[in-house]
């Protein structure tokens, strides 16, 4: 990458529906290498000091389509352009399809996800698939969330020019301290269908399992916060529950990571995952959890757990509470993970490894 620094930088533009607060330091990296711009037709959520160029665009909704304003004319002024892939936005597709001398790469989680198409690399294709598809073969090259994207094109697309930036999110500097470990912790939005209730039934069997439960720490808020406590007060865990609300400070945040011997999230894994694997905690949900992908930082029985229903996460918590030691040693199973695999560096390495590709070719 040193050749980038010292001669004048490639610009690159990076087309987003938003500028999201967990995306800047991934930016701010490629930003040290390539003349960056973000254009973004929503909100700037950033939260920090933003080292590359900021451009708002224009937009206006027809049924299920955006369209956004002026994106062929500011794709013209730069040598690689970097669209999300999305169906619903026609303006960000059409491009690899247009006369262009600058390069394209696609960024996105890899194929068609929602909660009608989960994260299920098995599942058959069908006619839209064959759409995204076609923008993804009209890219000079295409950048994935995980690998594991790459199982769902296997003999459909070229593979050689896929790149993985592992979808994560930053963390502060933790030192493990086995002794300070006295938790289980939840974090994450509390809204229905996170199954933040079937963590607190399973809190009410593991009494009956244990003396010693481990205390149960819930960070977030949500619509879903008054019914939950009203669920605990309703069922005497008040002595085990404790609602600590939205926390947007990392350092606090941290705190109660240092102390977690593992994280639990039963029916959904996005970024909470590496989260709590930079932080040393091993990381608990559904194998058929809601994902973008980041489920598959978890090695099963390694860094984490995928677990089939509510006995199982019983045994994990029952397990957590009884040997303690085994889960400190998961804790720094998952530490080494992130910071060989998946940081915010990992994540921008991988974007440049597409970037310079394309511009090689």
């Amino acid at each position: 990458m040193a050749d980038n620094q010292t001669t004048q930088k490639k610009s690159v533009l990076i087309f987003q529906t938003e500028i999201s607060a967990y995306d800047v330091e991934c930016y701010n990296i490629i930003s040290d290498y390539y003349d960056l711009t973000l254009a973004y037709f929503t909100k700037d959520k950033a939260a920090k000091e933003c080292r590359f160029k900021k451009v708002k665009l224009d937009s206006s909704t027809l049924g299920p389509f955006t369209f956004v304003k002026g994106v062929k004319i500011l794709a013209k002024q730069y040598d690689v352009v970097c669209i999300p892939p999305n169906l619903h936005f026609p303006s960000y597709c059409i491009l690899p399809f247009l006369p262009h001398k600058y390069k394209i790469v696609s960024w996105s989680i890899g194929f068609r996800v929602s909660y009608v198409h989960p994260y299920r690399t098995e599942r058959k294709h069908n006619i839209l698939d064959w759409v995204f598809k076609k923008v993804l073969d009209a890219c000079d090259a295409n950048i994935f969330y995980m690998d594991k994207a790459k199982d769902f094109w296997h003999g459909k697309i070229n593979l050689n020019k896929v790149f993985v930036a592992i979808n994560t999110t930053q963390v502060n500097p933790l030192t493990i301290i086995p002794e300070r470990k006295n938790s289980i912790l939840f974090v994450g939005t509390l809204y229905k269908g996170k199954g933040v209730e079937k963590l607190l039934e399973t809190y009410m069997c593991l009494l009956d399992k244990t003396d010693n439960p481990l205390p149960l720490i819930v960070v977030g808020d949500g619509p879903e916060r008054n019914v939950l406590e009203e669920f605990v007060t309703d069922h005497h865990l008040d002595n085990i529950v404790s609602f600590k609300g939205a926390i947007y400070d990392e350092n606090i945040l941290m705190g109660y990571y240092s102390q977690a011997l593992i994280s639990v999230s039963p029916n959904q894994a996005g970024l909470s995952v590496p989260k709590s694997m930079g932080y040393g905690v091993p990381y608990a949900t559904r194998r058929d959890a809601i994902t973008g992908g980041e489920i598959y930082h978890i090695t099963d029985g390694v860094n984490g757990f995928m677990y089939e229903n509510d006995e199982d996460l019983l045994e994990i918590l029952l397990d957590a509470s009884n040997n303690p030691s085994k889960y400190v040693a998961m804790g720094r199973r998952a530490k080494d993970y992130y910071d060989n695999n998946a940081t915010v560096n990992h994540r921008a390495k991988g974007a440049m490894a597409a970037f310079n590709y394309v511009l090689s070719h």
